[in-house]
């Protein structure tokens, strides 16, 4: 029987063990692969409330990051003699990608001045304007190998709520069903989002919903006596959206990488997050059960 590929978390984390022991990014300075992943959440960040749904996110960090993992390689492959500038090729891979993807949220021009400065920061010459090539080159290749996804009808798809007790209903405050269509994108990494679908949640009736619905009950309660202080820390670290503590965990532990490492570990990072969003997505709405 073929054997089936790792979850995407699980590829991530395999990538990291192999990129050996990972000395803190505090000891070095950030290259063009990690100012670039810094703006990007940065944006995100500092959208006002509620901000994008955070798969929207994923998808758009994925792309841009593998166009610029592309122009990486393409520029750091060609002869030293007449090699294109590396950060000159990965400025346009990823404002070109990010412009349109997030343009359509509303950010197609919120990556011009990270731009301008890092060109600012090349020489001007051939090589700059041979990596600028490379890097549009890599970023229209990938917007084009999307060009037939709509994101906007897989955000919006239709949702019809059940009625019966266990069927998922939209939730107050804003009472929205977001990203039914989501999980019919294509995936980065894994066969499509069907590969690791959750198995099917417990019956109501049965003991271990009982035992979970009651442990949530003593744990996740305002003030609940059954939780330890560590435990609540634990809950607000991991109560943002995975792309931005993933990505800042990235920029905290892999110091010491080559550009291209660099690029790599992103790519395969956010790829990974993009795919798991997705399959989870496919899970929840084929099940359509209440949280």
């Amino acid at each position: 029987a073929r054997r089936a590929r790792p979850g995407p978390m699980i590829t991530f984390a395999i990538l990291m063990s192999a990129a050996g022991a990972l000395a803190p990014a505090s000891a070095f300075a950030a290259d063009a692969v990690e100012r670039w992943n810094a703006a990007m959440t940065d944006w995100s960040a500092a959208l006002p409330p509620p901000g994008l749904p955070p798969f929207v996110e994923a998808r758009a960090y994925a792309m841009a990051h593998l166009a610029l993992l592309d122009a990486t390689r393409s520029a750091l492959q060609r002869a030293r003699a007449n090699r294109p500038s590396a950060d000159a090729a990965i400025a346009p891979a990823a404002r070109d990608v990010l412009a349109v993807e997030l343009g359509k949220f509303g950010g197609a021009t919120a990556f011009d001045a990270i731009y301008a400065a890092e060109l600012a920061a090349v020489p001007d010459g051939p090589a700059e304007d041979r990596g600028v090539a490379i890097g549009r080159a890599a970023a229209a290749a990938m917007l084009a190998s999307r060009a037939d996804e709509n994101v906007y009808a897989a955000l919006g798809a239709p949702y019809t709520p059940g009625t019966a007790p266990g069927e998922f209903q939209p939730t107050p405050p804003t009472n929205v069903v977001a990203g039914a269509g989501w999980g019919a994108l294509r995936t980065f990494a894994v066969r499509d989002a069907t590969q690791f679908r959750a198995p099917p949640p417990y019956r109501l009736q049965s003991l271990q919903y009982a035992m979970d619905l009651n442990e949530i009950k003593a744990f996740g309660a305002a003030g609940a006596a059954a939780r330890s202080p560590t435990q609540t820390a634990i809950a607000f670290y991991w109560y943002e959206n995975s792309s931005f503590a993933w990505n800042r965990i990235a920029r905290t532990v892999a110091g010491g990488l080559s550009l291209e490492q660099h690029a790599r570990l992103y790519a395969a990072l956010n790829a990974a997050i993009s795919d798991a969003y997705m399959t989870s997505l496919e899970s929840k709405f084929r099940y359509r059960f209440w949280r």
